[in-house]
């Protein structure tokens, strides 16, 4: 059943442009547990299993001075038992474990709140109206009661681009562009196969996500030649975390908005 809903997110209305039905979702098989985050406290690797030093992302930042795509690292859980586990008197040694998921990807839905109002009806009919599916960047395979976590580009070039496009026109004007901010919200549900080929589908997972011009640019000094040693860019550019305004250039931020001084 198709969802309408109004949804309630910083204090703004944002309606829904497309929630459509995602069939056989399957969160009792497959979970969509949590985000995990990748920074330089991780050294940039994602550690499944990892407690409390595994750093969760539950809210996220996408900077188009710096990038034009966003990255998650989805939690997954395999629900499943193990077949020995569950036939633990019936089943011979000489049988495999079936019960593992491979997760394909997933499909992704947008609500762009005040950003659909600044696209046209063709960008949003081509572009959001219906799920986008998005490949998982590793073929992972999950055992049975085991966690895992793939890479997934949520908002890819094509949905970033216009995206990108209307937070320019909220801004108005080149001069009130770095000031400008604006959030939509992810909904992704997990795409996975089982071993006998069946597809399952994981519960319906909210993101939010904050979009801007610059606002991930620190500018700390003065000079921005001074570059001292020590001063690394973030694991991925654009997304979550700070980056030195002496770095921006160098990877090929909006040369407009990475200088250093104010």
């Amino acid at each position: 059943m198709r969802r309408i809903t109004i949804v309630f997110f910083a204090a703004l209305t944002f309606q829904l442009v497309s929630i459509s039905c995602i069939e056989e979702r399957n969160p009792q098989v497959l979970l969509y547990v949590t985000n995990l985050a990748m920074t330089r406290e991780t050294q940039c690797i994602i550690q499944v299993g990892a407690g409390a030093n595994q750093l969760m992302r539950t809210f996220s930042i996408l900077d188009f001075a710096l990038g034009n795509r966003y990255f998650a690292f989805p939690l997954i859980r395999n629900q499943l038992p193990s077949i020995f586990t569950v036939n633990e008197s019936s089943v011979s040694e000489n049988v495999n474990e079936t019960n593992y998921v491979q997760i394909i990807g997933a499909y992704v839905e947008y609500d762009l709140g005040e950003l659909a109002g600044q696209m046209t009806s063709d960008v949003i009919a081509n572009a959001f109206t219906d799920p986008t599916f998005v490949f998982s960047n590793s073929g992972l395979l999950i055992a049975p009661g085991i966690e895992g976590v793939i890479g997934l580009e949520i908002v890819p070039n094509k949905q970033a681009g216009h995206i990108r496009e209307a937070l320019a026109k909220l801004a108005k004007t080149k001069a009130a562009i770095q000031g400008t901010s604006a959030e939509i919200v992810a909904y992704v549900t997990l795409e996975g196969m089982l071993q006998d080929g069946t597809v399952v589908k994981s519960n319906l997972f909210y993101f939010p996500l904050k979009l801007c011009f610059g606002c991930l640019i620190a500018k700390t000094v003065s000079n921005c030649n001074d570059l001292p040693e020590g001063v690394q860019p973030p694991c991925i550019p654009g997304q979550d975390d700070t980056v030195d305004c002496r770095l921006c250039c160098f990877m090929g931020g909006d040369p407009d908005l990475c200088y250093c001084n104010e």
